[in-house]
């Protein structure tokens, strides 16, 4: 049988309250936090002789993962932000770290090219199959170099493979390929 599946990043499990003794409560709870790693949480509430439930602590431990989470505002990015939007702040990023004036205008220009295939799509809907499926479009309406070129744009999320290739002795075309070096091979959907 398979395990219980984990939590979502930034979500917690069943609230349990554990009763300490003189009015005072302990509730705890699973917490995935956002570098992925699950942790228990706990909080202890006031000494309250009414609180016969420990709901003080559980107010106090869903305080505290409230003011945990990630900052949320028009910069934040989350599941409901769309790749269009994470694209354009991934390319000016790139600007604040000093890419080349003609670098970044390729990048926009491949990323206005890929927003009519992913301009409805959300994080949290990008699936590497759907990334791959409007690659595949672009690659049919514009070429296989104009789906090459917003490949990386995309943070590689279709690179399980399609087909396998050599790299050509030219040298690396890209940073993934720096890496590896240039005797092994890589995956890739385009060829």
């Amino acid at each position: 049988m398979a395990g219980r599946p984990a939590l979502r990043i930034g979500q917690h499990g069943k609230v349990k309250r554990i009763y300490l003794g003189g009015g005072v409560w302990l509730a705890r709870c699973r917490y995935r936090d956002t570098d992925g790693v699950t942790r228990i949480v706990q909080r202890v509430g006031p000494a309250d002789e009414f609180d016969k439930r420990g709901k003080l602590a559980e107010d106090a431990l869903i305080e505290a993962l409230a003011e945990h989470r990630a900052p949320s505002g028009p910069d934040a990015i989350g599941l409901d932000t769309l790749v269009v939007v994470l694209i354009d702040q991934h390319i000016t990023r790139l600007a604040e770290d000093g890419r080349s004036v003609r670098t970044l205008d390729t990048y926009r220009y491949d990323a206005a090219k890929l927003a009519k295939f992913i301009a409805g799509v959300r994080v949290g809907e990008a699936t590497p199959a759907r990334i791959d499926a409007a690659l595949r479009s672009m690659q049919n309406a514009h070429g296989p170099t104009m789906a090459r070129r917003a490949h990386p744009l995309t943070g590689r999320p279709s690179t399980g493979g399609v087909k396998q290739r050599r790299r050509h002795k030219s040298g690396p075309r890209c940073a993934i390929d720096q890496v590896q070096g240039g005797s092994q091979r890589r995956l890739s959907t385009y060829g």
